[in-house]
């Protein structure tokens, strides 16, 4: 319960905020009118149903990246982590598929997947991004 907590409260931060600063630095930028995160880029999803591609570039500072799949209710996926095969400054490209049963998915709401890292020290979830895989109505 407390990751869902952490995971919403992020989220919405993230809704308010249009830049964010760690360390003095911004961590999300705006290039072209699209937000730009500084660790996880050109993040792509195709798929729909319970299946799901996501393919993107991250450049974690830990040398590893993690993700879960929630509603805001329920977690679909667990905490999973991505050995990355570089790390900060460089780029390296990603690709994780997803499959949730039909059955679990929200007859009404949103099924997001959160990159983020987890800070040295604390274990804290830190750079969190999230991703929009589907909306249900």
């Amino acid at each position: 319960m407390k990751k869902t907590t952490v995971l919403v409260t992020m989220l919405l931060v993230l809704a308010i905020f249009p830049t964010l600063q760690v360390h003095g630095k911004n961590i999300i930028s705006e290039v072209h009118g699209e937000p730009q995160h500084q660790f996880f880029r050109n993040v792509k999803v195709k798929g729909q149903g319970g299946e799901y591609v996501v393919k993107g570039e991250a450049r974690p500072v830990t040398g590893s990246f993690y993700y879960v799949v929630e509603d805001g209710h329920r977690i679909f996926v667990k905490e999973t982590k991505v050995v990355s095969k570089k790390a900060y400054p460089a780029w390296t490209k990603f690709k994780v598929n997803i499959k949730i049963p039909k059955r679990l998915l929200p007859d009404n709401g949103t099924v997001t997947m959160f990159f983020y890292e987890k800070a040295k020290q604390s274990d804290d979830m830190i750079h969190v991004v999230p991703i929009v895989l589907e909306e249900f109505y």
